[in-house]
């Protein structure tokens, strides 16, 4: 197939996904609206040779974040709907961030070479559809930069990306998967107070019951207690107070 084949929408499964990168079809090109995206593609090589060299994935994905948020200021400056634009995000993870999503979701690139190797699910993570929280939260790009943009829209700096990067996948998926990852403070609190959940260990009364089965549970209660009680207008103390008492109440 001629590489002059342009596609135009969003792509929607590994083949075309797989087209693209084995240089078969090309995206439509879009408007960067300022962003220089020169930097974002440095910075998504250098994570790439960090990724390769073995780099804990959260020191590599903080590093990251925190220059596509500081790159994206012109976007929020002066066309913040381009946020809300799965092609935008395709076209970034799909250039400058190709080899950095390569490494990072689809354990390298050795697939696009030989048609016999299955294109990998982490493809998908190239991708988003519009209208989905879910995909947005899992976009290579755009997971990034709602954790970078939930620190720096809490208090003005990424000194909480660590505190985000570090938890368990489930409590991020939790959170940002759906509507609750809207609010930064209501984010961080989720995220704090979820993180403190530990496993109970099976005694001669009680079974075992683990972290992740303690953080489903309190996240089932916090989405029955948002739809009732407009929580987002709180203040930090009684968010915390609020969720704390849910954490507390799970055995």
């Amino acid at each position: 197939m001629s590489t002059e084949t342009v596609l135009a929408g969003v792509l929607r499964d590994k083949t075309q996904i797989a087209r693209v990168l084995r240089g078969e079809a090309m995206l439509a090109p879009q408007d960067l609206h300022g962003v220089d995206a020169g930097a974002v593609e440095a910075a998504a090589r250098a994570a790439a040779g960090d990724l390769e060299a073995g780099l804990d994935l959260g020191t590599v994905d903080e590093a990251l974040a925190k220059v596509l948020h500081m790159e994206l200021a012109p976007v929020r400056a002066a066309a913040p709907w381009v946020l809300n634009d799965a092609l935008f995000w395709q076209w970034l993870a799909f250039h400058p961030l190709r080899e950095y999503t390569l490494l990072r979701w689809c354990g390298g690139r050795e697939w696009l070479d030989d048609p016999d190797l299955a294109v990998p699910t982490g493809a998908m993570r190239f991708v988003l559809a519009a209208g989905s929280v879910k995909t947005h939260a899992r976009h290579s790009a755009r997971r990034l930069y709602l954790y970078a943009d939930c620190s720096h829209s809490y208090d003005g700096t990424y000194g909480h990306l660590g505190v985000i990067l570090g938890v368990d996948q489930d409590i991020l998926g939790a959170v940002f998967e759906r509507k609750l990852g809207l609010s930064p403070l209501m984010a961080l609190v989720l995220i704090r107070t979820a993180s403190a959940l530990s496993p109970t260990k099976k005694t001669a009364t009680t079974k075992s019951i683990s972290a992740r089965d303690k953080r489903r549970d309190f996240f089932r209660q916090v989405n029955l207690l948002v739809s009732t009680v407009a929580v987002e207008f709180l203040d930090e103390a009684a968010m915390s107070g609020y969720f704390g008492d849910i954490a507390r109440e799970i055995p």
